[in-house]
């Protein structure tokens, strides 16, 4: 009887010892695979153990230790921490609930990674954001640079580098400072009754790029804030060297020079030949107007354009497609362009010099009226703001 009892009892002894190693081993293989999916992202070094105690001690261990590195966590770190929270869960260790908020942390930073590229630590109140790279700065040129390299080397146009700095060539002397924009667009400065959704419309930005550039989701735009418009055009009139033509350039009546323009030859009249009835057999256009002038000194040139080139506005582009070049550098014989002026329809004119000090001379018609001929000489200050097709 004593044999049979202390058999039993050794049985009993022997069960109960298995069932504990089975859960010891079960808790240290849990516990084993939490550390490898957390150690994955972490740099800490976790002890196996199936003591629930030393996993916890380990566990915050390896949050101070990320919260100390300000570690930035990819979308296979959620993955990781929420496999590892879901383990823990099942099994009910002690660390669940710091899992859990690791988990949350993780997925908060992620969503807002994706607005914006930012170095996050693990917990989502604190949130260290990269340099801003909204700031306007100034560079000083150096030998040998002009408006495009200066541009290359910012990353934006030499449209937006010439506007911002009212430059009307490509040259620029050493040691100038210049005022660099960190996007494409324009600089503007705020004015007294400005509003925004009229800068808006009047240099062709997007509403929203420009009420976040600036930061004016809680603040109002006023007198002298400098305003970077991002994706803004300058228009025609406020361009750097710009000339405006008189209004009526198709009208009848005497408009008067531009500041810096002299005018000579008379009215063009019906027995002139100039007028219609002797006008090139390819010419189409309305006589009277500048085209028509253009197309008859080009053809008398032996440079003849296109017949049907329609509004001067629109003669660089139709040139371009006819295969001219088209640019903003003067030659003798090249017509001057612009879309601006004319009432709507733009202007052009026929080069007949280019001076030493980059200035030009034209010949042009219905500047000063209607069929009416006159020559103007152009500052070298104004010359880039207009096309000039060859």
């Amino acid at each position: 009887m004593k044999q049979g009892a202390s058999r039993q009892a050794k049985l009993a002894k022997a069960g109960s010892l298995s069932k504990t190693k089975k859960s010891i081993a079960l808790y240290g293989l849990v516990s084993l695979v939490i550390v490898g999916l957390v150690s994955a992202n972490y740099s800490g070094i976790i002890g196996q153990t199936s003591s629930s105690q030393v996993i916890e001690a380990n566990a915050q261990a390896i949050h101070d230790q990320a919260v100390k590195q300000d570690q930035v966590t990819a979308v296979d770190s959620l993955a990781s921490v929420t496999s590892a929270t879901n383990i823990a869960e099942s099994v009910q260790l002690p660390i669940v609930g710091d899992l859990r908020e690791e988990s949350s942390s993780i997925r908060i930073k992620n969503e807002l990674a994706q607005n914006e590229k930012s170095n996050v630590i693990t917990k989502p109140k604190t949130i260290q954001a990269k340099s801003d790279k909204r700031s306007i700065t100034t560079y000083t040129t150096k030998e040998g640079d002009n408006v495009a390299s200066v541009a290359a080397q910012h990353k934006i146009t030499p449209e937006t580098v010439k506007w911002a700095n009212k430059l009307t060539t490509d040259t620029v002397e050493k040691g100038k400072k210049l005022t660099i924009l960190p996007v494409d667009g324009v600089l503007y400065e705020v004015k007294d009754g400005d509003k925004i959704d009229d800068l808006i419309n009047k240099y062709k930005a997007d509403k929203e790029r420009v009420v976040l550039f600036n930061d004016l989701e809680t603040k109002q735009i006023s007198k002298g804030m400098q305003l970077v418009l991002p994706g803004g055009v300058l228009p025609e009139e406020e361009r750097p060297g710009y000339v405006a033509p008189p209004s009526n350039t198709r009208g009848g009546r005497n408009q008067g020079s531009a500041a810096g323009g002299s005018t000579t030859a008379g009215t063009v009249g019906a027995d002139s030949s100039y007028n219609k009835a002797t006008a090139s057999a390819g010419n189409k256009y309305a006589a009277g107007n500048c085209t028509w002038w253009v197309y008859e000194k080009r053809l008398a040139a032996g440079k003849p354009i296109g017949s049907f080139w329609g509004n001067a506005y629109s003669w660089d582009d139709s040139a371009r497609a006819a295969g001219n070049r088209v640019d903003h550098n003067p030659e003798v014989g090249s017509i001057l362009q612009t879309d601006a002026g004319g009432g709507g329809y733009g202007h052009v004119a026929y080069v007949t010099g280019v001076n030493a000090d980059g200035s030009v001379d034209i010949s042009e018609m219905n500047y000063k009226g209607y069929n009416v001929v006159s020559t103007r000489h152009i500052p070298a200050s104004s010359v880039g703001s207009f096309h000039f097709i060859h």
